[in-house]
């Protein structure tokens, strides 16, 4: 979590973020493991996870496995999204699109690394590490399709079926990848490496996407913001707020 904090907030160009409010992020993260440890119980059926637990998968039907990773998956979604939303959506810190990746991701990546340690508690120290070297920002990624378009809905006045859309992705990128992971057939080896390398590789891609529009709105210290907009003296050090008019730049 230290090191995505240091390589995403250090590269966020805005605002800077209160620490108050990502170590909150955190708390989201770690209250999300609980829930979910509590719902998958309930709702996901006993004997498909004791025999995904114990690798014996082949005696349990494709539409059982499909519909636990089905219910895994917006169980996780929910507690992860949900909660965090909630409390972030009106702050007013809450204020680039940037920030939509670096909280969303930051409540996905605590929930993920707590959630690889308990798999490493449960069924061996070789699974907890095979899935923290392979995936390491996999939930992060998952949370991180909400927290772009749910940004979004405040600073753009999107739709709120945008972000119900992007809620539905994030649940069926996280239902598909735990499908795979269930079945361990050949294909499913495969289909794993590839939404692994997607999926991790794509919360980057957003993290620079979203940098871009902040620039061209004029939330970062670098892109239309060179300029005062309001009494147009020169803005040299990017500041958010001129120096001169106290406006924001």
């Amino acid at each position: 979590v230290y090191l995505f904090i240091l390589f995403i907030v250090k590269r966020d160009r805005g605002s800077k973020e209160p620490i108050t409010a990502l170590f909150a992020a955190m708390g989201f993260g770690v209250l999300g493991v609980i829930a979910a440890g509590t719902l998958n119980n309930i709702f996901v059926p006993s004997a498909v996870i004791d025999q995904i637990g114990s690798q014996e998968v082949g005696g349990v039907p494709t539409w059982q496995l499909f519909t636990a990773a089905l219910t895994v998956g917006l169980i996780e979604e929910s507690v992860k999204a949900i909660p965090l939303a909630i409390y972030i959506y009106k702050k007013h810190y809450f204020n680039e699109l940037t920030d939509g990746i670096i909280y969303f991701g930051i409540v996905g990546l605590t929930f993920g690394i707590i959630e690889d340690f308990m798999y490493a508690i449960e069924y061996g120290g070789g699974v907890g590490l095979m899935r923290i070297i392979m995936s390491p920002y996999l939930h992060a990624g998952f949370c991180a399709i909400f927290g772009m378009y749910f940004v979004q809905k405040k600073l753009l006045k999107r739709s709120w079926w945008i972000v119900v859309a992007a809620f539905i992705a994030a649940v069926l990128a996280h239902a598909l990848f735990d499908f795979a992971a269930f079945t361990g057939t050949g294909w499913s080896v495969l289909a794993l490496l590839v939404m692994t390398v997607v999926i991790n590789v794509g919360l980057f891609v957003f993290f620079r996407r979203a940098q871009k529009i902040d620039e061209k709105m004029g939330n970062s210290a670098v892109g239309m913001n060179k300029f005062c907009r309001s009494c147009g003296r020169p803005n040299k050090d990017r500041h958010l707020y001129c120096l001169y008019c106290g406006k924001r730049t």
